[in-house]
């Protein structure tokens, strides 16, 4: 209880521009996931297999390398309302085609555009970590989880409701167009022109200012970005594979029906959000990385009784435990972020922010295309396995080696 109270108190004294953040980010997270977790499973209905999938998704993967540098350099140089206003359009475009769409290949254009070009939730994560205090930021990223979390639960089961009454997928994304827009214009009125960093200075080189390369080449001799970038390819291919594969796994090999699903992705959202408020105050009382390890565990255990699971009482053991980015060990990834981004001054995250989609992009194709081929090849299990053996093999290890920023 004292750990709310004292939660409460520092929302009280937030920067503007982080309120504003929190609320709009909680409702564009209620529309991401109304429909993100079945637009994968819409794209089958609609004939795709899962190398189609794997290819789509790793299309998408690709087009986000090309494009993060410089939307990095644009957080770091222009206006940050501009940015959120030009990603939330793309989404909004995604979200028509996924609505008209008749066959599966019409999707390529969505997968692409949705949350790819301007990702939300990594540039809110900038935000909150650039202008709140280092000794609360553990403790407002796990409200922000806590906020946009509540949003995820109702999300799924909304949907799963709406899916049960019309018999199919598609009227999901006419409910979304309308709720995104309301971001949209919410962006709009609620925030006012600001950039990332007052230090003019250090977000213009004098000569060459201009050159992609050069920015990116000189960011990437600071201490441990090396590491960083191991860590990143490998934490998020696996995260990304989970996201893809889980709900095929529940939905295609363990016989749930898609509400059965939907039902299992709030309770999973929920057990997360639950479990965000320790996870903060874990990670700003002894240290970032050990509250990462405490909670990852869980995550690793919830995705073996998934595997495992004879029934389906054990699948809602593991949605409470941690699948992907859901469960009790989905707040793992509170403390992870925020090391992440303390790992750079403020006036270098817009490079960072470029950096993290430029190593996501290869780590998606690569692990799509692996899992994609696997889960045809007959060999579904592995692709769960694969996550697992990566986290504590080599994420934790590496992580492990890093000092703390703050």
């Amino acid at each position: 209880m004292l750990n709310y109270m004292r939660t409460f108190q520092i929302l009280k004294s937030l920067d503007r521009r982080v309120k504003v953040i929190l609320m709009i980010q909680g409702i564009y997270n209620f529309s991401y996931s109304f429909v993100s977790p079945y637009n994968v499973l819409f794209a089958y209905a609609l004939g795709a297999t899962g190398t189609d999938i794997g290819l789509m998704l790793a299309l998408s993967a690709l087009v986000m390398a090309i494009s993060s540098p410089m939307a990095g350099l644009a957080i770091e140089r222009f206006s940050i309302k501009k940015i959120i206003v030009f990603g939330i359009t793309c989404d909004i475009v995604a979200l028509a085609v996924f609505a008209l769409a008749t066959d599966w290949w019409v999707l390529i254009p969505a997968f692409v555009l949705y949350s790819q070009l301007i990702r939300q939730m990594p540039l809110a994560d900038v935000l909150i970590v650039t202008f709140t205090g280092p000794n609360i930021r553990g403790t407002v990223m796990g409200f922000s989880r806590i906020l946009w979390g509540g949003t995820t639960v109702l999300g799924p089961l909304m949907a799963a409701a709406l899916i049960n009454y019309y018999g199919e997928l598609r009227p999901l994304y006419y409910i979304a167009i309308p709720i995104t827009i309301s971001v949209l214009i919410m962006a709009h009125l609620g925030l006012s022109d600001f950039l990332i960093s007052d230090n003019r200075k250090a977000l213009s080189s004098p000569k060459k200012r201009d050159d992609v390369f050069f920015e990116y080449k000189s960011f990437l001799k600071e201490r441990h970005i090396g590491k960083w970038i191991v860590i990143r390819f490998f934490k998020d291919g696996q995260l990304y594979l989970l996201m893809t594969f889980i709900p095929l796994w529940v939905v295609g090999v363990k016989g749930a029906t898609p509400t059965t699903w939907g039902v299992l992705s709030s309770i999973s959202s929920l057990s997360a959000m639950l479990a965000q408020v320790p996870a903060g105050n874990l990670s700003d009382k002894i240290g970032r990385k050990k509250a990462f390890f405490l909670f990852a565990s869980f995550y690793c255990l919830g995705i073996t009784t998934l595997i495992s699971s004879p029934s389906t009482e054990l699948l809602f053991l593991a949605a409470i435990l941690g699948m992907g980015m859901g469960g009790i060990g989905g707040a793992a990834f509170t403390p992870f972020i925020t090391l992440w981004w303390e790992a750079v001054p403020a006036e270098s995250r817009g490079k960072l922010y470029g950096l993290e989609g430029i190593v996501s992009a290869p780590s998606r194709i690569s692990f799509m295309l692996i899992g994609g081929a696997l889960w045809d090849w007959g060999f579904k299990a592995h692709v769960l396995v694969l996550p697992v053996i990566v986290e504590v093999l080599i994420v934790i290890p590496i992580v492990s080696t890093i000092p703390e920023k703050r």
